[in-house]
């Protein structure tokens, strides 16, 4: 199964507990679609591109201007997991500091889909 397809069947998997346990267990079930975030991983591959080229991907393609570092999904996932987050359940919400927004403007399709390998799916 490519990366892709398996990303939509988990989104669809979320959907699916939110609607055959949400009313019973009155818990919410969503995902979180994490953006390039600075983690171990990550801060390793930097060995293989320049620093410059990758921060300069980042500041051109990501309306936050910076990547993620593991707080900002923190914060996305202890608000879902919140009184306040109440109304999401069956949610796939996308943590990326508007990287696709730009993208999309800016019409660089190929460039997103060389990042998706980096992207995980949290499920709450």
């Amino acid at each position: 199964m490519m990366y892709g397809d398996s990303k939509v069947a988990f989104q669809s998997y979320t959907r699916s507990l939110a609607e055959a346990f949400g009313k019973t267990t009155k818990a919410t079930f969503n995902s979180v679609i994490v953006g390039l975030t600075a983690t171990d991983s990550i801060n390793n591959s930097k060995d293989l591109l320049p620093a410059e080229y990758l921060d300069g991907q980042i500041r051109d393609t990501t309306a936050a201007d910076r990547i993620g570092v593991p707080e900002d999904i923190a914060y996305v996932v202890g608000f879902l997991a919140s009184e306040e987050g109440r109304w999401f359940s069956g949610a796939a919400v996308s943590a990326n500091g508007g990287n696709r927004l730009v993208m999309a403007a800016l019409g660089c399709k190929d460039f997103w889909r060389g990042w998706e390998a980096l992207q995980t799916t949290i499920l709450l």
